[in-house]
């Protein structure tokens, strides 16, 4: 599975935190992405957190599509919150199609 994978990364690790940075590229390495990107943004956390959107962007108007999530959480939750969020949203990334949601339930 790949968030096993994920975690082989980062079990011999003894000086924490772990960087969120650190984390999106290891997911990267993974080869289930090329590109993830975060944006805090105004929003009120008591209605969303964070959520992630994927999508395809061509490299040129006949090139290849790279495949990009785009992770938004609210600048409004302290610091390790929004490492918490970000994190979590990058581990969605990992999810099968089969396994994800558009619905709040």
């Amino acid at each position: 599975m790949l968030i096993q994978q994920l975690a082989k990364n980062f079990e011999a690790r003894k000086q924490l935190p772990i960087e969120i940075f650190e984390v999106r590229n290891a997911v990267i390495k993974l080869g289930v992405q090329d590109n993830i990107i975060f944006s805090a943004e105004d929003m009120d956390p008591a209605n969303c957190r964070g959520a992630f959107y994927q999508f395809t962007q061509k490299t040129t108007v006949y090139g290849e599509s790279n495949l990009i999530s785009l992770i938004v959480y609210s600048q409004n939750l302290t610091i390790p919150w929004q490492r918490m969020v970000c994190c979590k949203e990058v581990v969605h990334v990992l999810d099968k199609q089969e396994g994800r949601t558009n619905k709040k339930a």
